[in-house]
């Protein structure tokens, strides 16, 4: 081989050397950041999402559809009870229907008086 065709290889080595090092980075991040994503995390996700509160069931329905995770109902009602109850991020607007404190929705627990 000739000096130039070994100094064009070695370039190329190192090139894709660092493309690969950039992918190996970017899959790991976006694995972590999957891992790291609680249930709660979820929960409030489709709840911001839908911007209006939802029934247990039906959070469990998108959860499985749009984040591949399948919620124990009872699991997740407990959660979310526990925070509804100490006034972080959820609030409780019917029987098992849940929505986001941001977004000022009616909480059957502590409901907005209408005058």
């Amino acid at each position: 081989m000739e000096t130039n065709e070994i100094e064009l290889m070695l370039e190329i080595e190192q090139h894709l050397s660092t493309c690969l090092k950039k992918v190996r980075k970017y899959k790991l991040e976006n694995h972590i950041k999957k891992i790291r994503k609680t249930q709660l995390m979820i929960v409030e996700e489709i709840l911001r999402a839908e911007t209006k509160p939802l029934h247990v069931m039906e959070i469990i329905r998108i959860a499985h559809k749009h984040h591949n995770v399948t919620l124990n109902r009872e699991t997740i009602v407990s959660a979310i009870s526990k925070h509804v109850k100490i006034g972080h991020v959820f609030v409780k607007t019917g029987k098992n229907q849940f929505g986001l404190i941001d977004f000022n929705h009616n909480s059957v627990d502590n409901p907005k008086s209408e005058d």
